[in-house]
């Protein structure tokens, strides 16, 4: 019997205050693995997608300001690392404020410890994984048509 577990994906981008560019937020997680992601998390029970959007938000990056810009009409799907539980998760675009910074005090868990503001090339470059290499792609097509 599979398992699953449903939750959010956020792409939290925020606009350089020179060129006007879309920069996007990477994770360096340490906990379980090595490497770049984006900021993702469970939907606990009773919780709407975007309260658990809020509260993964600031839980794991510590931003406050955001302004959710779209629910993306795509999701990512993976396993666990056992291969016992399937994730589903919804993906959203999230923006930012670009004074906001970010700190990892909120969350207890420690699973991250390092993030970089990366243009999406950047960004696709140092994501680990194809699925999130690819939300950011989709994501950059959907900031094209927002931002002419």
């Amino acid at each position: 019997m599979v398992l699953k577990r449903f939750g959010v994906l956020a792409i939290i981008y925020r606009l350089d205050s020179v060129s006007g560019e879309p920069l996007f937020l990477i994770m360096h997680r340490k906990l379980n693995w090595s490497g770049w992601e984006l900021l993702k998390g469970g939907i606990e029970p009773n919780e709407s997608e975007e309260n658990a959007l809020r509260r993964e938000i600031f839980e794991e990056s510590g931003l406050k300001k955001i302004e959710i810009i779209k629910h993306l009409d795509t999701n990512m799907v993976y396993w666990d690392r056992n291969r016992k539980i399937q994730n589903e998760l919804s993906v959203f675009l999230v923006k930012t404020d670009e004074e906001e910074s970010v700190s990892f005090s909120n969350n207890i868990v420690k699973e991250h410890d390092g993030f970089e503001w990366l243009s999406g090339s950047e960004a696709i470059r140092k994501l680990k994984f194809s699925d999130t290499k690819r939300l950011i792609s989709f994501a950059q097509d959907e900031l094209k048509k927002t931002l002419g």
